[in-house]
């Protein structure tokens, strides 16, 4: 949606969408860190955030994509368990639970409309890739060894292009597991047409 500026500071019902992301994780995840990654309009965005979320810069956005976002921001993180969710989801805090922290997860959802799906087996994501079946909710939860081996790919020079969902068909490649998590009950929407920009302007969560 050209025009719109960051989409952190689109104006909802409770406020923006910035301020509602980060009341909903602090309900979930109550004392997690939260980092912002931001491009076009970064202050304007530092303006409308809590105080204690933790802002980064990505000055190349206009050139980059996601995963070279969240390098900027997993550079100064020292937690282990790590939950990435993309800047314009506007959801619940059924949406983001997650049962078992001790395992990484990828989020699924009945109303996604991401064009990057999945292949499931027994809980298990095999792959992911446009045109599947089984939405990714484009937010993912990392930690142990799927961490470590996502470090380590993001160490690559050649990330600069690379799209979130091959970062993790890599991961699973050299021997990482995700699980599913499918929390259909919860809302989610996904603000990235004005269609969608109009709907979330009248949600209630």
């Amino acid at each position: 949606m050209r025009g719109t500026g960051s989409r952190s500071l689109i104006e909802l019902k409770s406020g923006s969408l910035i301020n509602h992301q980060y009341h909903t994780l602090r309900t979930v995840f109550p004392n997690c860190e939260i980092i912002l990654v931001c491009g076009s309009d970064w202050n304007k965005v530092r303006e409308k955030c809590p105080q204690d979320i933790k802002i980064v810069i990505n000055p190349l956005w206009e050139t980059t994509n996601d995963v070279f976002s969240a390098t900027l921001a997993l550079v100064g993180v020292l937690n282990r368990k790590i939950l990435i969710v993309y800047g314009d989801l506007l959801f619940d805090a059924e949406f983001v639970r997650n049962a078992d922290l001790s395992k990484s997860s990828i989020y699924l959802h009945k109303d996604c409309q991401n064009d990057v799906g999945t292949i499931e087996n027994n809980g298990k994501i095999e792959n992911l890739g446009f045109g599947l079946p089984n939405k990714w909710a484009q937010t993912l939860y990392i930690t142990g060894n799927e961490l470590k081996l996502t470090c380590q790919i993001l160490k690559s020079p050649n990330i600069n292009k690379l799209l979130c969902h091959e970062l993790i068909n890599s991961v699973i490649d050299n021997g990482g597991i995700f699980n599913s998590i499918r929390n259909d009950g919860g809302k989610l929407l996904e603000i990235d047409n004005y269609k969608n920009l109009n709907l979330a302007k009248e949600l209630v969560l």
